[in-house]
Order: C-alpha cells, then sequence, then structure tokens
C-alpha cells in the first residue's frame, strides 16, 4: 500500500481547469412562474377590541420634587473583602 498512485486514482488537472462553463440567466430564456413580480396584496387589519385612554392617578401630581439623586447599590462580598459587580 506504499503506492502512491492507488491512493489518488484520478488526479485530472482539467477538472478545475479551462473546460468549465458559466451559464448565466438572461430574460430571453426566462419563462418564470407566470406571477407578477410587483403584485402586492391588499391587506386590513381591524381591530377586535377598542381601547381608550385611561387617566391614571398616582396621588403624586400636586407634589413639587426639592432633590433627587441617582444611585447603584452594589453588594459587598465579606470573604473576599470586595464589591460585586453585576
Amino acid at each position: 500500500m506504499n503506492d502512491k498512485s492507488t491512493i489518488f486514482a484520478r488526479q485530472d488537472p482539467l477538472i478545475f481547469g479551462t473546460n468549465a462553463t458559466i451559464k448565466t440567466n438572461t430574460n430571453e430564456n426566462d419563462e418564470g412562474n407566470g406571477e407578477d413580480d410587483s403584485y402586492e396584496p391588499n391587506v386590513s387589519f381591524k381591530p377586535i377590541v377598542q381601547l381608550f385612554a385611561v387617566e391614571v392617578k398616582t396621588g403624586e401630581e400636586d407634589e413639587n420634587v426639592l432633590f433627587c439623586e441617582l444611585a447603584k447599590l452594589y453588594p459587598f462580598d465579606v470573604e473576599s473583602n470586595q464589591i460585586q459587580r453585576t
């Protein structure tokens, strides 16, 4: 089995050579499936339930904001003595 000619018996250099032809699709031979390409379906969706705007009252409408601060809280890991950032 040391004979290398039996491993790859067919080593034809013209497999990927100049004998390959490229076939392009032209409009002359294109018959298509008979459908118009510019067809757009006429679809309309009607609502099943009518929803009305509801005014929500939280009780905070008449309050004045005196101070506003944003912050992030990070848990502290006692074993590693570090802040855990998630």
